[in-house]
């Protein structure tokens, strides 16, 4: 597509953004980048237009809202780099960012620097006050020339400063591998510590030193990049998640994230065991529950059903034998009919007094019922046993008349006794379809295990082959620096080898052939 030229004032036409010539001239915003500057007259520009507006703030400062979406739509850049830049000029104190949560957009205050310029130098008498002007900009310009080279060439010639080059890749390849667009939907109050997340994992990555220090220990460098660049948006939730948990007081940041970071692959496996955990429990659950569903619910139903079975056959042998309301229908003790109630209330306490120990013995029968007596250790209470199909102990007191009435009354309580046994064998019934609807239940996290157990076990083995590549290495060094051991057996071999110059004799034996 071809464009038309420029005629007389048609330049006049296109509306601009103005952006200070101190950004590129003052030696305080040296380190800003050029779309950082271009963002710097974007937001001076909307400046004017929230001023017209009176968005002012409780204390009459002027904010503007400008989004991480409309850079991008501005500057024709990623969502990273719009990022970026805000906080490069947050870092150059040219913006304070608000943040109101909840999704709404950050309040974006834009600092006056203007306060901290150099003053003019004033120029009187010119003829030309434009070119004034211009000998003046050109007079207030610093000229720090060779210091700056010297810094520049320090800076590229200083091992540990990494490339910018090398910064940019790295903030592609984490923004990409961490998912942070995601990230930031997942965990919104957590941006700023995403964001110091990545830059420190940058920092890290792009440094180079040939020794880290992780938490207390130092570490090759290739090992920490390694296992670093291995890192995903699971293992930042799960260090954002810590982060939250902590309730002591982090003195230094930076180490902890790094140190967090680092072991976050291995600390993973809390998650995972806490799941195994939870899914040995539903396991153990289900045992439990089949033993149930095998042998304990059949014997509970089948002793409830035998119960119910002979309460109501003993209810029928209390009905054969009614007691008058008036009345006594007697009862027989130790072969002696006693149709008397308080004789044979009388009776029946003396023979609880003769009973030679607190064993049950049988002493008669009462309305079709076998009578036994006991001494009931525990409530340190005689007890008198109804039996038929079933045994039904009753306390006797020390009045005669009322230890009949008490047995009476255990007699006429078969009804309540049936409709117990019914709603028990109901019950149990009921418990038993509920366990064998338990049982059939799978574990509800078990895809989650297995996807975060394959995952992790995935991830451990490429650190373990990462870390073993680096040891050999490592251990090479090592052996290098370290002085060696002299051998004996090579100094010996070496000796033998050397051939050895014959003396001249001499003799002890003076010219004579005397000994001297």
């Amino acid at each position: 597509m071809s464009y038309d030229y420029f005629y007389g004032q048609s330049g006049e036409l296109f509306s601009y953004f103005r952006i200070p010539k101190a950004l590129f001239q003052d030696s305080r915003f040296r380190q800003l980048s050029t779309d950082a500057r271009t963002l710097c007259g974007i937001l001076l520009d909307r400046m004017s237009l929230s001023a017209k507006n009176n968005w002012l703030d409780e204390q009459g400062r002027v904010y503007i809202i400008y989004t991480v979406r409309e850079v991008q739509e501005s500057l024709c850049c990623a969502e990273h780099k719009a990022v970026k830049l805000f906080r490069e000029l947050e870092q150059a104190n040219l913006i304070e960012r608000k943040r109101r949560g909840l999704g709404r957009p950050s309040l974006i205050y834009v600092k006056n620097f203007s306060s901290g310029l150099p003053p003019k130098a004033q120029v009187q008498n010119c003829a030309n006050s434009n070119s004034c002007a211009a000998e003046n900009a050109v007079q207030v310009q610093p000229k720090p020339q060779s210091n700056k080279t010297d810094k520049n060439k320090t800076e590229r010639n200083n091992p540990f400063l990494p490339d910018e080059s090398d910064r940019e890749q790295l903030e592609d390849y984490f923004y990409q591998a961490l998912e942070v667009e995601l990230l930031l939907r997942l965990c919104p109050d957590d941006e700023d510590t995403i964001y110091q997340i990545v830059d420190l994992l940058v920092d890290t990555c792009s440094t180079k030193r040939k020794m880290l220090r992780i938490a207390g220990d130092d570490k090759p460098t290739e090992v920490v990049r390694s296992r670093l660049k291995k890192l995903n948006a699971d293992h930042i939730r799960f260090v954002l998640g810590c982060l939250a948990e902590n309730t002591s007081p982090v003195r230094n940041m930076k180490q902890y994230l790094l140190a967090a970071l680092f072991n976050a692959p291995t600390t993973m496996n809390v998650q995972v065991a806490k799941l195994k955990v939870l899914k040995a429990d539903h396991q153990s659950q289900k045992f439990r529950l089949e033993d149930k569903l095998l042998t304990k619910f059949p014997a509970d139903i089948q002793e409830t059903n035998a119960y119910l079975a002979g309460v109501k056959a003993d209810a029928e042998v209390a009905a054969a034998h009614p007691q008058e309301k008036e009345g006594f229908c007697g009862i027989i003790i130790k072969g002696v009919t006693y149709n008397e109630k308080k004789t044979a209330g009388e009776r029946l306490l003396l023979a609880c007094s003769e009973l030679p120990n607190s064993e049950e013995k049988v002493i008669g029968s009462y309305r079709g019922f076998e009578l036994s007596l006991r001494f009931d250790t525990y409530y340190s209470e005689y007890q008198a046993l109804l039996k038929g199909q079933r045994k039904y102990p009753v306390a006797l007191g020390k009045d005669p008349l009322g230890c009949i009435i008490r047995l009476d009354n255990s007699l006429n309580n078969f009804p309540e006794r049936i409709t117990s046994a019914e709603n028990e064998l109901a019950t149990l019934k009921q418990q038993q379809e509920a366990a064998q609807i338990e049982v059939e239940k799978p574990f509800p996290q078990e895809e989650e295990l297995a996807e975060k157990s394959a995952r992790l076990a995935e991830l451990n083995a490429q650190l373990d082959m990462d870390e073993k590549g680096h040891e050999p290495e490592q251990d090479e060094e090592e052996q290098e620096d370290e002085p060696r051991r002299p051998s004996v057996l090579a100094a010996l071999e070496e000796k033998a080898d050397k051939t050895e110059t014959v003396k001249p004799f001499k003799s002890f034996l003076d010219k004579d052939g005397d000994a001297r």
